[in-house]
């Protein structure tokens, strides 16, 4: 079974953490019989500075180099095995650098129209941050990315697509319903309507006016999505539009999120407050951002 029947090669990254390799097993579920290669990738933060001054008065530079570039390499050779085990083709990248840079070079650098990425189950550190790298690399990267929290499954029977009325959720509807196709998946799409109070006071028939808006985007994503799935629901929350899409994940049981992402965000990290942000660091269960606009409808 093709991988969504939406991407041609993959790139998994895979560091020192077991997310990595926990994301690299749950994609192999879904590109055995495809025969293609897959790329895994681990980057080593290492740099000069890491290892200049004191630090040979105690040992050699060989000793720190072996000792910085240890779990990366045993997370390439597990990795090697996964695929051994699976039967499937596993072609094995070490850098070193800015992972997030070598993990959207590399993938460019590959033909990848997908980057795979593990996540820490509990992210902690009051309220939660999505990791650096995470953050940086989606924020940076031109093409899709596939975000797969550590102890998640990576299952299509619920999906999940928020909207907007941009162009950027446009294409994740298209994506998503592809991928609800090809899984027969129940395909849920989400419009978050949110009105300042202080705002809706001031103007009453704004909130009117809002809903409706948010009514007609539905019904032309409900219109293409009926002509691609057999089960389609669609809904309307109002509120902070991050709160409300958890929630409904919840209420739902949804298993996998297809959510647009506005371009690139910045060097260092997502728009801060941003829904997909909110959405990535929160949610237990895998995330699909849709960077790329280009949409091949096979």
């Amino acid at each position: 079974m093709k991988v969504f029947q939406l991407y041609e090669k993959m790139l998994v990254a895979c560091g020192s953490e077991p997310s990595g390799l926990h994301a690299l097993k749950e994609i192999i579920k879904y590109i055995k019989e495809d025969g293609k290669p897959i790329i895994v990738l681990s980057v080593v933060p290492f740099y000069e500075e890491f290892y200049e001054g004191d630090l040979y008065l105690f040992t050699s530079k060989e000793d720190i180099l072996e000792k910085f570039y240890k779990p990366f390499k045993e997370a390439l050779e597990k990795a090697k095995e996964i695929g051994d085990q699976e039967k499937v083709i596993v072609k094995t990248v070490l850098e070193e650098g800015d992972p997030f840079i070598k993990i959207v070079d590399t993938a460019l650098s590959e033909n990848c129209d997908l980057i795979v990425l593990g996540r820490k189950k509990e992210l902690g550190l009051m309220g939660k941050l999505l990791g650096a790298n995470v953050a940086r690399t989606i924020g940076q990267s031109p093409i899709d990315i596939l975000v797969i929290p550590e102890g998640s499954n990576l299952s299509f029977n619920k999906i999940l697509v928020p909207i907007d009325g941009s162009i950027y959720s446009e294409i994740a509807l298209k994506k998503a319903c592809k991928i609800a196709q090809t899984f027969s998946s129940e395909l849920f799409i989400l419009s978050v309507v949110d009105i300042p109070v202080e705002i809706s006071a001031e103007y009453p028939d704004l909130r009117e006016r809002v809903y409706s808006k948010a009514k007609n985007i539905l019904e032309g994503a409900q219109k293409l999505a009926e002509n691609l799935c057999k089960k389609v629901e669609t809904d309307i929350r109002e509120g902070d539009p991050a709160e409300k899409i958890l929630s409904f994940i919840k209420e739902k049981g949804i298993e996998t999120v297809v959510i647009g992402s506005h371009g690139k965000t910045g060097m260092k990290r997502l728009l801060m407050g941003s829904v997909a942000e909110k959405v990535l660091t929160f949610a237990s269960i895998p995330v699909l951002v849709s960077k790329s606009l280009e949409f091949r409808a096979i």
